[in-house]
């Protein structure tokens, strides 16, 4: 891997923050995030469409720009880096249109990859269910056939967005008589249909950008299948790869670092969290070099993608190693803080509005979400060392 980015790579980085200092305002940078750590505002996603950012990697047929992988890495790692709200297209944007455009219909690629561009559409994921999370093969939601179209019956649970998506991307079981990875079907169902109620949660971080769907007598026509019948599992392996290679994991620990070591070089009155303590500067160094650690392994996922390899294995190394440095490096800065740490973010006396509370909040709930740390391990240890399974 060449570890240096081009001239014209260098100067879209420029580009994109000389576009964020200009537009990056107060008001949309104060955001709180609900979907992968940024938060969500549409007229921000609007603005970005405006300026061809969106889905820039994408051919220009379905409203892309033709750029390459390492282009789209530089411009998710600035928005995410700067704390942009972009959590309205995100998901749509980083998974679902790489697998549309890999294993949907012409009529699919035509209809939903230009609105996205236009930020115009939002996906979320429908995978978990009350009973079903890590071993996602056992989901239980089921789609039965009925002349052109299919009827979905189940339950969805902590579906990111979808209180501001317009289509969600499920994967529902078809066929009750095979081994239960070979019976799997995705597809994509609109959430205005009849039938389909969204009841908004929160998390422990108080995150309310999640939902559990209810599915009722759902009717979905045949051509919303993304990939062949019964082999959705295959769809899904290769949506998650998306979803675990993404460089905001770790670039979402820099707004918050930057702001934290601003804060305890003006309020720190004591030695045991001052900046001139030794074990504190230490930590802070810690801190920022397992954030570069998972950048480079982001970048690396990039680069296979660019030369046309399949990152399976490097994938969840960099989801696993993004979310626990995630936690990591939160529980560093709370015990620095102290007792303020633990302060709520709706009081006054909270440190940066909350910001590292909610982060240690939202890094224990990501080595869980997008397949759990000991998911990952397993993938690392079977597909990567080829290890036996017992």
């Amino acid at each position: 891997m060449d570890f240096s980015f081009t001239h014209e790579q260098e100067k879209l980085r420029v580009d994109i923050g000389e576009f964020l200092e200009n537009n990056l305002t107060s008001e949309y940078k104060n955001v709180l995030y609900d979907v992968a750590g940024v938060g969500v505002s549409k007229e921000f996603t609007k603005m970005l469409a405006k300026n061809g950012w969106i889905g820039m990697q994408w051919p220009e047929s379905y409203g892309g720009a033709g750029m390459g992988i390492m282009e789209y890495v530089i411009y998710r790692e600035e928005m995410v880096m700067r704390g942009a709200p972009i959590g309205y297209h995100l998901t749509a944007e980083n998974q679902m249109a790489p697998s549309i455009i890999i294993n949907g219909t012409d009529e699919q690629k035509q209809r939903i990859i230009p609105s996205i561009a236009k930020g115009e559409m939002s996906i979320c994921i429908g995978y978990s269910e009350p009973n079903t999370g890590s071993d996602l093969a056992s989901l239980q939601t089921r789609a039965d056939e009925d002349g052109d179209d299919f009827i979905i019956n189940g339950v969805k649970t902590w579906n990111s967005g979808a209180i501001h998506s317009e289509l969600i991307w499920l994967a529902a079981r078809t066929n009750h008589d095979v081994p239960k990875h070979k019976g799997i079907t995705v597809f994509l169902v609109e959430l205005d249909s009849p039938g389909i109620t969204i009841d908004p949660i929160q998390n422990m971080a108080r995150i309310g950008g999640f939902s559990n769907i209810t599915f009722d007598n759902v009717r979905v026509p045949k051509s919303n299948i993304v990939g062949e019948l019964d082999q959705g599992w295959y769809v899904v392996a290769q949506n998650l790869d998306f979803e675990r290679s993404g460089i905001e994991r770790v670039a979402s620990n820099y707004s918050i670092i930057y702001d934290f070591l601003e804060y305890i070089k003006t309020h720190s009155n004591n030695t045991r969290n001052n900046v001139g303590n030794s074990l504190v500067r230490n930590r802070i160094a810690d801190m920022f070099i397992e954030v570069e650690v998972g950048r480079y392994l982001a970048y690396n996922i990039a680069w296979m993608q660019s030369k046309g390899l399949v990152p399976n294995k490097e994938a969840s190394i960099s989801k696993v190693f993004g979310a626990e440095t995630t936690k990591r490096n939160s529980q560093a800065m709370l015990e620095i803080l102290g007792m303020y740490g633990g302060v709520d973010y709706t009081s006054h006396y909270s440190p940066i509005q909350g910001k590292v509370l909610r982060s240690w909040y939202g890094g224990i709930s990501s080595t869980i979400a997008a397949g759990t740390s000991e998911i990952q391990r397993n993938i690392i240890a079977m597909r990567g060392l080829g290890l036996p399974r017992t």
